[in-house]
């Protein structure tokens, strides 16, 4: 309980730290999913699953930066990974229930964010955030832990269907890189990305 009490002001500063201002090209490179998620993957002694969520995240983000905050989805990915590791030892393997809904809640929640900064935004262009991003991050990472706690409840998957879940999700990331640079729409291989792993774990 003490732990959880603590997670939740870090999450709170640090996200408002990273996010707040994005100029420095340091920071920039710094608020990469696959650096975010890497460097907690490693802190934590879940450097395959970090990496994995980290390549993942950040696939989806090439060639669609538009779309959605892929900084806020990297640290909600990162700071959620901590959390379930270190805080409530929540499983979160490569290709389990867990990491999947990680990565598709942190997806989720860079997009909506978007969606907020695009509603608040002037007519010249200039971004106006509606909430502190420390906020921001504080949600997003809340959701996302919450929902690796929730998939916890869905049982260990089978040994096949990890396997395949393991390899779908950075394909469909590598498919919406491939389809940006050939001019095709992020929606549609989206889409067809989410409708296959659903296939695949309910068939498995």
């Amino acid at each position: 309980m003490v732990e959880a009490l603590v997670a939740i002001p870090v999450v709170f500063f640090l996200g408002a730290l990273l996010l707040l201002e994005r100029r420095c090209l340091g920071q920039i490179a710094f608020v990469q999913p696959i650096v975010l998620c890497g460097l907690v993957g490693f802190a934590t002694g879940n450097e395959e699953t970090g990496i994995w969520i980290g390549v993942s995240l950040q696939l989806l983000s090439v060639g669609q930066g538009h779309y959605a905050d892929w900084a806020l989805a990297g640290f909600a990915g990162a700071a959620a990974l901590w959390i379930s590791a270190e805080v409530f030892s929540l499983p979160c393997a490569p290709g389990t229930p867990g990491s999947v809904a990680l990565v598709g809640t942190a997806v989720a929640s860079g997009i909506m964010a978007r969606m907020v900064e695009l509603r608040f935004a002037r007519t010249d262009g200039v971004v106006v955030r509606s909430r502190p991003p420390g906020v921001e991050s504080l949600v997003a990472t809340s959701i996302a832990t919450l929902a690796i706690w929730g998939s916890s409840f869905l049982g260990a998957p089978g040994t096949m269907q990890e396997t395949i879940t393991r390899l779908a999700v950075p394909s469909i990331g590598m498919a919406v890189a491939l389809g940006s640079l050939a001019g095709y729409r992020f929606v549609g291989y989206a889409a067809a990305g989410l409708a296959s792993v659903v296939a695949i774990m309910v068939l498995s």
